[in-house]
């Protein structure tokens, strides 16, 4: 039994990968075409499929552990590994059409870098028919884990087993393959091995297709007009930088912009759900006024601040701008996705300032250089982002042509 009172997860079936992984520890990593001498050099097991298996059973599950491996040189060395290890049972299936996996590793002593090259071989060579065999096995398990790191058709086969008997499965998406967009519906938990901070929370937006109309997963046209995005904005705010103040003062509007890059996709799905975009304006005009007026109210009372009122006709527009800014993004961000939008509009604020900037001299902001190449960074940040959509319209063109 488990903390919660329930039967604890006894029996688990894994099917996966089995490397041999061939380990260099060098002073260095080397340049290259050049050589260095290791100072150590060992053999280790591994492979995903191996790791999930040995944690499983060093957990007190009864594991299966079902494989495919050469009949090279290494095939004895992981029979041996896997009969001698606490796995309970195991199939493991070999070849003569591909030498069992394998994983070269350099690691640097003195930083603990790695470079690593693998050889998947044997593991991608297992058949949905080689686990049509292994059905009895699969189905007398209360649980099973999976990875990326062995033939898809496989993965399927399994998978589609463990549905028809209610079998939870548990896959680690790695390494990523874009089938794994078509197992979700049968997958009951997914287990990454890292989050890796988004350059821009719109890549997040778009790939979970929040605020969307379809998906947009990552690809590399998209990643890259982030990176221009915030490379834009580092240059406009590099001739600051002496200030250790105002680098925190940027720092803030950037974290900010991380969250606020959710507002769109939040805003098109209330209109979404209400059938209305007049619904999701008024509620982000009622939190963000009762938000802001309780501050006011706050800061007055204790006599930071007085209420004056600016003279000057034009600073009153930044409210209704704001509102039709809002409208215009939530309508926007369902056919472009939110990295295009979040892109796009960095660019046309960077460059709306510069052009304030040129056109009201008495504001007293320099115009730098290096804030004119920063929009121009934006720009073609936006302009990258742009480019699959735009062979997929070609493409669509063509195929009706």
């Amino acid at each position: 039994m488990n903390l919660a009172g329930q039967p604890a997860v006894n029996k688990v079936c894994v099917l996966g990968s089995f490397n041999v992984d061939m380990i260099s520890y060098l002073p260095r990593l080397p340049e290259t075409g050049e050589s260095l001498l290791a100072n150590k050099f060992i053999f280790s097991p591994g492979g995903k499929g191996c790791n999930q298996a040995l944690a499983a059973s060093y957990a007190d599950a009864q594991v299966h552990f079902i494989t495919k491996i050469g009949t090279d040189q290494f095939s004895d060395y992981a029979v041996n590994f896997i009969s001698s290890s606490r796995i309970k049972t195991s199939t493991i299936y070999q070849t003569e059409n591909h030498q069992t996996g394998t994983a070269s590793i350099f690691v640097s002593e003195e930083s603990g870098e790695n470079i690593i090259s693998i050889y998947s071989g044997a593991n991608m060579d297992i058949s949905s028919d080689e686990v049509k065999i292994q059905k009895d096995k699969i189905i007398d398990a209360d649980i099973i884990l999976l990875q990326l790191e062995t033939n898809i058709e496989a993965l399927k086969e399994i998978i589609s087993i463990g549905n028809e008997n209610n079998i939870p499965i548990i896959l680690n998406p790695a390494p990523y393959n874009k089938i794994i967009d078509k197992l979700l519906p049968m997958l009951d938990i997914l287990t990454p091995n890292e989050t890796e901070a988004s350059l821009l929370s719109g890549l997040l937006c778009d790939r979970f297709g929040i605020g969307v109309d379809e998906k947009k997963y990552f690809t590399p046209y998209r990643v890259l007009g982030a990176v221009l995005a915030v490379v834009a904005t580092l240059f406009v705010v590099s001739p600051q930088w002496h200030s250790t103040s105002f680098i925190y003062l940027a720092i803030l509007p950037f974290l900010a912009g991380l969250l606020a890059g959710w507002q769109p996709a939040g805003n098109s799905k209330v209109a979404e759900a209400t059938g209305s975009m007049m619904v999701s304006i008024t509620w982000n005009f009622i939190v963000g006024f009762t938000v802001l007026t309780i501050a006011l109210v706050v800061r007055m009372a204790l006599g930071h601040i007085t209420l004056e009122l600016p003279a000057t006709w034009w600073m009153y527009l930044g409210g209704p701008l704001g509102l039709m800014s809002i409208a215009l993004m939530a309508i926007l961000v369902r056919g472009l996705g939110l990295l295009m939008l979040g892109v796009a509009s960095t660019a046309g604020q960077l460059l709306g300032s510069v052009l304030i900037d040129l056109l009201l001299p008495s504001l007293g902001n320099t115009v730098y250089l290096v804030t004119i190449i920063g929009t121009l960074f934006a720009l073609v940040g936006a302009i990258v982002t742009t480019i699959p959509e735009f062979k997929a319209t070609k493409s669509v063109k063509r195929a009706g042509a």
